[in-house]
């Protein structure tokens, strides 16, 4: 575990096992926010087998003027508004310079940042990596988008 300005971040590798039996390695990162409330927001990449996002009960999915980004990733959300807020054309710059992000994860005071790993580099490095790329994302958030 690793604290940057008061909040603790989980640095952690996950591996996945598809039914059709390809496995995705990930390395994550997950920190928790008490003082946040955040709707439900995935932005999945569509790279690889298994990645183009289910949506959850209740989410839409959500489309942007950039079909850069919206050919690289699938948005779902509980509140589309909240989407358009966080996914700003800054934040569309941030995930299309992340070539191995899969998953980035809002739902109440949790935020989930995962990576396919490439199995190229040491794993200490891209886990600093994986959660130098989560603090910066963090940091373009605006201050409103902290709390429904």
């Amino acid at each position: 575990m690793t604290t940057l300005n008061g909040t603790n971040f989980t640095v952690l590798q996950h591996a996945r096992r598809w039914r059709n039996g390809y496995v995705q390695s990930l390395e994550c990162v997950h920190a928790v926010f008490p003082q946040a409330s955040f709707p439900r927001l995935r932005v999945c990449a569509r790279h690889g087998e298994g990645t183009s996002g289910a949506l959850g009960a209740g989410d839409e999915s959500v489309q942007f003027e950039s079909d850069a980004f919206n050919q690289a990733y699938h948005v779902s959300a509980e509140n589309s508004q909240y989407a358009f807020e966080i996914i700003s054309a800054t934040m569309i710059e941030w995930f299309l310079a992340a070539p191995t992000l899969a998953v980035v994860d809002f739902d109440g005071d949790e935020v989930l940042v995962a990576f396919t790993s490439t199995g190229s580099a040491e794993t200490s490095a891209v886990a600093e990596g994986a959660l130098a790329y989560a603090v910066g994302m963090l940091d373009r958030m605006p201050a409103r988008t902290w709390s429904k």
